[in-house]
């Protein structure tokens, strides 16, 4: 069964990385709008809805648990699916950004099929597909 495309809106602010997620995204099919702060996030948003964020963590930019917060606030984005791309893989963070309102953590470095699968799973209310994934080569 095939997924209807969805609107992802990724914030990023490493055009390497960038173009690396957004390769990924739109080869499975949806839509990638690339941001690199947290007021261009904001307006994405407000524009329309998108059905998935994904926010990476890095230093340079958005705080993404503050993010997240932020977003779940607004009951307008009550149904935008949020991932954090983390450089921590500990379990305390994973649960500290779920308890900020993100489905998703995946801990960098991170393959192109587990943030597939991961979106996957978030998009079909699967189980865990994230550890069936296999191994490609990190981001």
């Amino acid at each position: 069964m095939q997924e209807t495309a969805k609107r992802i809106v990724l914030v990023e602010t490493n055009a390497r990385m960038a173009a690396a997620i957004s390769c990924a995204v739109t080869g499975a099919g949806h839509r990638c709008d690339t941001v690199a702060s947290a007021d261009a996030c904001q307006k994405a948003l407000s524009d329309t809805p998108p059905d998935m964020v994904l926010i990476d963590g890095a230093p340079d930019g958005p705080d993404p648990r503050q993010l997240c917060q932020t977003i779940r606030r607004d009951q307008s984005n009550a149904r935008v699916k949020i991932v954090i791309l983390n450089g921590s893989g500990r379990s305390i963070e994973r649960r500290r950004c779920r308890a900020l309102g993100a489905d998703g953590v995946l801990a960098k470095p991170f393959g192109l099929d587990e943030l597939r699968a991961e979106m996957h799973r978030l998009f079909t209310d699967a189980p865990d597909a994230t550890a069936q994934a296999t191994m490609a080569p990190a981001v």
